[in-house]
């Protein structure tokens, strides 16, 4: 996880030291002049202001160390939305106090607040009112069971309504055992889900809008094999992975990877896709796909091009755990796609 630390005293340095036994990659900038030469902080070059404004829009997890009226002020200018903006963490320069300031729950800096906090002796202070009544809010169901989350004013009102006393359906229609936390009723239909006020529907399927009080969590079980010819445009493979997904009946929310052979594994349009998916692209050796192409429908063209019979299916099998393959293979564009839903058991949550 890419973390930024800034200290601005000899005693906020000294504390910056301690924090990267627990996070070892952090780069952590102090002044100057409490900079020790051969430790393990970096001397800030560039004013304060500047080198947070470079960071903010990169780092996952920013820690500042210094007064929280400073911090509030560096980072008032450059707030998005909680879908973008880092972890923010603020500590006094003993040590005595680890406040979770910004994106507590998406971002995992509640999370943080209280693993940093156990570690160097110092006491989380949390304030989203979910957390403190012990309850877990939509953004953090989602992310504890590897959903992906779009509706957030529909998240927002459920998660209030939950701290006010109420209760809320839950329904799931993946095969993975789903946490279900207090506050939350399991029911075993979305038909069911009508006797509530607010209701959660668990589904990897494109359903379109949700009623009112309704809301979709898709579950990132969806494995994309693809196959392109060189050079093939981003807007090539989007648009055939837009295609193929429409015929499946499936939702791009729940894509949790791009997989394919390892000869295309520097394709732009390729890497551009993923990068504009957020999700990881994984490369595929040709010896593990000759283990199993003869599952699929194997290709003279393909062969002679990169040497194994098919591209798409084995990846997107590889890739699936040997998940259960939702479309085979769809065409166009000089591109293949092929859909597989991951192995119930072996989600990867990464």
């Amino acid at each position: 996880m890419k973390t930024v630390i800034f200290s601005v005293t000899r005693d906020g340095a000294l504390l910056a030291q301690r924090l990267k036994q627990w996070l070892p990659e952090a780069k952590a900038y102090a002044m100057a002049k409490f900079h020790v030469e051969g430790g393990s902080t970096l001397p800030m070059e560039k004013p304060l202001r500047e080198l947070v404004a470079e960071s903010f829009y990169t780092a996952e997890l920013i820690i500042f160390i210094m007064a929280t009226g400073i911090a509030v002020r560096l980072i008032a200018p450059l707030l998005q939305d909680k879908t973008k903006d880092p972890a923010v963490l603020v500590l006094d320069d003993k040590g005595n106090h680890i406040i979770s300031l910004l994106s507590g729950h998406v971002g995992g800096a509640n999370f943080w607040a209280e693993r940093l906090g156990a570690a160097i002796g110092a006491r989380p202070i949390i304030t989203t009112a979910s957390d403190i009544k012990g309850l877990i809010s939509v953004d953090m169901l989602a992310l504890d069971n590897n959903c992906s989350l779009w509706d957030w004013e529909t998240a927002k009102e459920i998660t209030a309504y939950m701290v006010d006393g109420g209760y809320v359906g839950i329904y799931s229609e993946t095969e993975e055992a789903l946490s279900v936390p207090q506050a939350y009723k399991r029911v075993n239909s979305l038909e069911a889900l009508s006797a509530y006020a607010y209701g959660v529907y668990v589904s990897n399927r494109e359903l379109g809008p949700m009623a009112k009080g309704l809301i979709q969590l898709y579950p990132r079980n969806i494995v994309v094999g693809v196959g392109c010819k060189a050079a093939t445009a981003a807007e090539a493979i989007q648009r055939a992975i837009q295609s193929a997904l429409q015929q499946a009946g499936v939702s791009i929310h729940s894509i949790q990877k791009l997989v394919t052979i390892d000869i295309k594994a520097r394709e732009a349009g390729l890497l551009a896709t993923a990068e504009d998916l957020r999700v990881p692209l994984e490369i595929v050796s040709p010896e593990a796909i000759r283990k199993v192409e003869g599952l699929f429908k194997s290709s003279a063209f393909v062969k002679e091009a990169v040497g194994v019979t098919a591209v798409s299916g084995p990846c997107a099998y590889i890739g699936s755990n040997g998940g259960r393959l939702l479309l085979e293979k769809w065409r166009g564009d000089g591109v293949t796609i092929s859909l597989a839903e991951i192995k119930s058991g072996v989600m990867d949550n990464e």
